[in-house]
């Protein structure tokens, strides 16, 4: 059951929001030569918690000391003076295994690139919009079949002015398509492929759009409708 909620906030690292995380179980560690918690002593707390925003279990660290509450009665009071999580570790994104492992891959560069280069990770999430587009929904095909070239910007128009799922991707698509890294490319660059400056929010942008709305869209809806169908058709024995 679970045992209350922490007394600091905690920054999730998968969702990155903070907020006091629900305790699971807590094993004390003491650091007392001894074993005995005296004043001054440091002790560790190694805390279970459930992230109340994304619901993902996290291993809390805490280090503290115990002070003197009161002198006549030699109460002790537990002072936090550090809490950190260590897992899972941070910058780790957490993907569906519904998504195939090539994509997770990608998408996972592209994260951990992120907060040292917002332009080496979004050349990473523009090359993995791209083959998804190109394998998962087949965008210009046939001009492809016909070795002409296409760009990432015509790719994101085809998409969206002939495919089915367009609705649910438009607003992130047409966002994407207007950034200047992807619209202002002269004919015949593999934009896709090239690193240019794009600004942090707009890197995180491309990103989150395929790894919350794409990867939805294209590989989680199809998996979860698969396993809704064989549970209202079972095999026959």
């Amino acid at each position: 059951m679970p045992q209350g909620y922490l007394d600091e906030k905690v920054k999730c690292p998968v969702c990155g929001v903070t907020s006091q995380a629900l305790i699971r179980w807590c094993d004390y560690i003491q650091r007392s030569r001894d074993g005995v918690a005296k004043k001054d002593s440091r002790f560790t707390i190694v805390t279970i918690a459930i992230c109340p925003e994304c619901l993902e279990l996290l291993f809390l660290r805490q280090e503290g000391i115990y002070r003197l509450k009161d002198p006549h009665r030699n109460n002790l009071a537990q002072e936090i003076t550090d809490i950190r999580s260590f897992y899972p570790p941070k910058g780790k994104l957490q993907l569906s295994k519904d998504i195939p492992e090539e994509y997770r891959t990608e998408a996972q560069e592209a994260h951990l690139c992120l907060e040292h280069s917002a332009a080496a990770s979004a050349l990473l999430s523009r090359r993995l919009l791209q083959k998804i587009l190109r394998k998962k929904f087949k965008v210009l095909q046939v001009k492809r079949d016909a070795k002409k070239w296409t760009s990432l910007f015509d790719e994101i128009k085809d998409f969206l002015d002939n495919n089915p799922y367009a609705p649910l991707l438009k607003t992130g698509l047409e966002h994407i398509r207007q950034l200047g890294n992807i619209a202002a490319h002269p004919p015949g660059e593999e934009e896709a492929l090239t690193i240019v400056d794009i600004s942090y929010g707009d890197a995180k942008y491309l990103l989150n759009f395929i790894t919350k709305q794409l990867f939805q869209v294209a590989f989680i809806n199809e998996a979860e409708q698969k396993r809704m169908d064989a549970a209202l058709n079972p095999p026959a024995k």
